[in-house]
């Protein structure tokens, strides 16, 4: 009977200690936590007000969504700027007389970005230089197109 006796002795002891260790165990795991919760809920000394802080994150959301929706506006007045403004611009540059002169004349076209604009032409003589200009407009021009009128019309789109 001695022998149980010491044997619940020594099994009491065993589990004192583990007691003790997993007390002291858990006693760190909470100051770790308490650590991380101070470190996450304040400013200095003061613990912050998680409804104050959600507050203020959602006036910030609304204050972002706001100036997204003054940037959109401000894109959406550039884009109709920029379609009014000469944005494609067209070359040929051709000899009508064969191989006798120089490319000298040439076909500008100057289209906004709604295809409307007009083209100037050059033609050069020995007698003297000549321009036209003809508008351009969504359809087309009123009065005919050149070969060389045409195609630096194509080359601006």
């Amino acid at each position: 009977m001695d022998n149980y006796l010491i044997y619940l002795l020594i099994f009491s002891l065993v589990l004192a200690i583990v007691a003790i260790g997993m007390s002291v165990f858990l006693f760190f795991k909470n100051k770790r936590l308490e650590d991380f919760f101070n470190q996450v809920f304040s400013e200095g000394n003061e613990v912050k007000d998680l409804e104050k802080t959600i507050i203020d994150l959602a006036k910030k959301g609304e204050k972002l969504d706001q100036d997204i929706e003054d940037l959109f506006d401000a894109l959406n007045q550039i884009n109709k700027i920029s379609y009014r403004g000469l944005s494609q611009v067209g070359l040929v540059r051709y000899n009508p007389f064969g191989e006798k002169g120089r490319k000298d004349c040439f076909a500008l076209a100057l289209l906004n970005g709604k295809g409307r604009g007009v083209v100037l032409s050059s033609l050069t003589t020995e007698t003297g230089n000549r321009i036209f200009i003809k508008e351009i407009t969504k359809n087309g021009s009123d009065v005919p197109l050149s070969q060389e009128e045409t195609e630096a019309v194509k080359v601006a789109n």
